[in-house]
């Protein structure tokens, strides 16, 4: 292949080999859902599909014969299934060998929540926004009581820390352990599977400086001064702003002094990705070595006859993202990155074919060779599929943006590539993305503005600041940079912050779609990608609309069914309940909350109430303002399509309250008081009858004054929903005629002492009582009182605590409940019949 200066004196557009362009702008001549992969990349793709059988067995099996049909259709057929189950099984062997020995049992000063003096050794220190830490122990051994260390790691979260601690040294520190456990909601993230992967099964939590670590015993390990030094360093020089801290997360890593609603305001412009260092970046640094060679070409020309640019770039861009990736933390999605750009650079070098693609498969090969858990890495998913689509999509808008004469045009055609490998890769990412975090930001055209401003002025201005720093720190030149590189990407947050007070940031919430769903989504992609007329093509599209369209077939029959239902969600230490009736309509009581940032409506209950559902609620009750029960309604209020809301005339103060008013404004709801004697009709003979608290009743208490409802269908008691009323409220609602009967009780104020009350245990008769609170909680919830006196009604006591969700349904008006846990898969039948 000849090569010449003059070649590549045209502009960057030109500076990519040929094999590069035929992979950018070729379009595809026939249908071939397979693009050609190699043998190799055939049965990689079933050694993939055998690592996630691990976690989605049925599902990954419905993969595998995907990967066949579309190989078949393509007439890469030579590998049969028996080939390509081989592999498949190989796969699933390997990420079985590998995945940590969960923990056998938990010590009882565990389960007691005991605080207790612990020791082990620093394995991992990663910064986290919000002026968090976390740290990862091993060998974590309790020192004043029982010998023996706790099996895994153990995850240290240190809030507001005086310092940071170091790799390889030893440490204790005064705390409890808690085994981690997530939401056992489906449809919420797995917490703990995320960790267990990981190897850490327990975790502990600290605050401020009292609750640092005190130096441990034995030699210590030195300290890893130069990458501290640095970020030392950069910190000096930013500043003292958001958008400083958005540059010391651009150039160390170190997300720390990041505050949420920053990340909130990125999360809604669909550039919450730009914050956290990857792929993305690293191709930041990399183009940084290509500038570089054009230099270089400026300079002396004849260099190129030497060794051609895009040969150049690489070798000159090599050594700066080694050099990045080992300043960013180092994070595995760092390294992983590294990997891909390594195995891009080792193609181009090796002047092969089809860089993008067969370099993501190089790179895929080695990171999951060494690390097979990688594959459930939502990072890691994210990267493979984005590379993968502006790989497979892009050829589709190739013809549409060839460039022109002038540098209007090349400027214009510039933008245009960006905005079009946006859409690639987040056309590729849409039904992964959707899945996991149930909304979707239409801001993709900031993308052409916020990338390149950040990836060609911010990140460049803060590196040359940080160089500048180390290498001259008596010069103020280093400071200038940083500082300049600070005031663009202030400018940039407050460029979105203006957008967003005008509305212009929306977030919309969808259906989270189920895995046939994600596959079908995925297979009409690949054909839209492998766009052709074959008969072949036609079955697969048809496919892939069936699979979409099979589950929501599904869900429709089954809402016509003659069936009510009450699940309690798992929402921690709060109480969040969804009310189903025939014909699909559902009402939410409650929201759930949790103290700190974490949005509970946003991470559990939405996720549950869209999961193959469209979001939309015919009706959301508020029983009362207090946080447990309120704050995960400003995320469904705010996202979710509402009929109408109910309160008990009483709504939230402070943040909260503000919060929870915009949203109703927002979705242009007015909030509704019930009172005793109100009900609610949800069709199908199913209503909720409001029994406390009467107009007129007063009281200091919060939880006094809970909405308590019955949900009757056909004139039958299925539920008591007492909320957090006390004894007061239950003994002014005792005194009230009416029927109290229920098949099922959710005890008043989680289970509490304070919500005790036998005369209501006797009087609504239940057959089984359902307890919402969290797991280990520091309240006791629910109380031994409690489950003593049902225990004597002969009435079993289930809680959220131990089994997750609480699903409970009626099939026939006299038909008893069937209450199945989310946990182990447990189902619990009941008579209906009482004594």
């Amino acid at each position: 292949m000849a090569w010449s200066a003059k070649r590549f004196a045209s502009g960057p557009a030109k500076a990519i080999t040929p094999q590069v362009n035929a992979v950018l702008n070729g379009a595809a001549k026939r249908f071939d859902p397979s693009f050609g992969l190699l043998g190799w990349q055939v049965l990689f793709l079933a050694f993939v599909l055998g690592l996630l059988s691990l976690e989605y067995p049925f599902a990954a099996c419905c993969g595998l014969a995907l990967v066949w049909a579309m190989s078949s259709a393509a007439r890469r057929g030579r590998f049969g299934p028996l080939i390509l189950a081989l592999f498949f099984l190989i796969g699933a062997g390997w990420v079985r060998a590998r995945a940590p020995e969960p923990a056998a049992s938990v010590p009882g000063w565990v389960l007691a929540r005991d605080e207790v003096l612990l020791e082990g050794r620093v394995v991992e220190v990663e910064s986290r926004p919000g002026q968090r830490i976390t740290v990862l122990l091993a060998g974590v051994r309790r020192v004043d009581g029982p010998a023996g260390e706790l099996p895994g790691l153990v995850k240290w979260t240190w809030q507001y820390p005086d310092h940071s601690p170091v790799e390889g040294r030893t440490v204790r520190l005064k705390a409890r352990v808690r085994p981690i456990r997530g939401f056992g909601t489906p449809g919420a993230w797995d917490l703990a599977g995320h960790w267990r992967r990981r190897g850490v099964f327990f975790s502990v939590y600290t605050r401020g400086a009292e609750g640092g670590p005190l130096p441990g015993p034995g030699p210590q390990a030195p300290d890893p001064s130069l990458r501290r030094a640095l970020r030392r360093a950069a910190l000096r020089g930013v500043a003292q702003t958001q958008g400083g801290a958005m540059v010391l997360a651009l150039v160390t890593g170190d997300r720390f002094l990041l505050e949420d609603r920053t990340l909130e305001l990125a999360r809604a412009a669909g550039l919450a990705h730009s914050l956290a260092l990857s792929g993305l970046h690293l191709g930041f640094v990399a183009c940084l070595g290509l500038g570089l060679a054009h230099l270089v070409g400026l300079i002396r020309p004849e260099a190129y006859l030497r060794l051609p640019r895009p040969k150049m770039a690489v070798l000159l861009a090599a050594p700066l993202v080694l050099g990045y990736a080992w300043l960013g933390q180092p994070s595995p999605s760092l390294i992983r990155a590294a990997c891909m750009f390594g195995s891009w650079g080792a193609l181009l070098l090796m002047d092969r074919d089809r860089v993008l693609l067969d370099g993501l498969f190089m790179a895929l090969v080695l990171i999951l060779a060494v690390s097979p858990l990688a594959v459930f890495d939502l990072r890691l998913q994210l990267s493979a599929l984005a590379v993968a689509g502006i790989a497979l999509l892009r050829p589709l808008f190739g013809p549409f943006f060839a460039p022109g004469p002038g540098r209007v045009r090349r400027v214009a055609h510039g933008a245009a590539r960006i905005l079009v490998i946006s859409l690639c890769a987040t056309l590729a990412l849409l039904p992964l993305t959707v899945s996991y975090f149930g909304t979707l930001s239409p801001n993709i055209l900031l993308n052409v503005v916020w990338l390149p401003v950040l990836g060609f002025a911010v990140l460049p201005l803060g590196l040359l600041g940080l160089i500048a720093q180390v290498l001259a720190p008596g010069l103020a030149l280093g400071a200038w940079l940083l500082q300049a590189a600070s005031a663009i990407a202030e400018a940039m947050l407050w460029l979105l912050e203006l957008l967003d007070a005008r509305g212009l940031l929306p977030v919309v919430a969808l259906l989270r779609p189920l895995w046939p769903e994600i596959l079908g989504c995925g297979l009409l992609l690949i054909c839209l990608a492998a766009y052709g007329r074959s008969l072949r093509g036609r079955g697969l599209v048809c496919l892939g609309l069936l699979l979409m369209v099979l589950p929501q077939a599904w869900v429709m029959v089954g809402d016509c069914a003659d069936r009510v239902g009450l699940d309690v969600l798992d929402v921690g230490q709060g109480q969040a309940l969804v009310v189903r009736t025939p014909g699909g309509r559902r009402c939410l009581v409650d929201g759930g909350g949790l103290g700190g940032a974490f949005d509970v409506g946003g991470a559990v209950v939405g996720p549950y109430l869209a999961r193959g559902r469209p979001p939309v609620l015919d009706a959301v009750v508020m029983t009362h303002p207090d946080r447990d029960h309120a704050q995960g309604l400003v995320w469904i209020l705010g996202r979710f399509k509402v009929g109408r809301f109910f309160y008990n005339n009483s709504l939230p103060k402070g943040r909260l309250g503000e919060d929870l008013r915009a949203a109703m404004r927002a979705a242009g709801l007015r909030a509704e008081a019930l009172w005793a004697g109100d009900s609610l009709d949800l069709g199908r003979n199913t209503v909720l009858r409001v029994l406390h608290p009467a107009p007129g009743f007063e009281s200091p208490e919060s939880n006094e004054n809970s909405l308590v409802l019955v949900l009757d269908w056909q004139g039958r008691g299925l539920a008591l929903l007492p909320a957090d009323v006390g004894q007061k409220g239950i003994r002014a609602f005792l005194k009230r005629p009416g029927p109290l009967s229920a098949d099922v009780l959710v005890l008043p104020h989680h289970g509490s002492a304070t919500g005790l009350s036998r005369e209501l245990y006797r009087r609504c008769g239940p057959r089984a009582a359902l307890c919402s609170c969290g797991f280990l909680n520091s309240f006791g919830f629910p109380s031994a009182r409690a489950a003593e006196a049902l225990a004597g009604l002969g009435c079993p006591l289930l809680s959220t605590a131990d089994l997750g969700l609480l699903s409970v349904s009626w099939q026939a008006q006299d038909a008893g409940p069937v209450v199945s846990a989310a946990s182990g898969g447990r189902e619990f039948d009941f008579m209906a019949d009482r004594n």
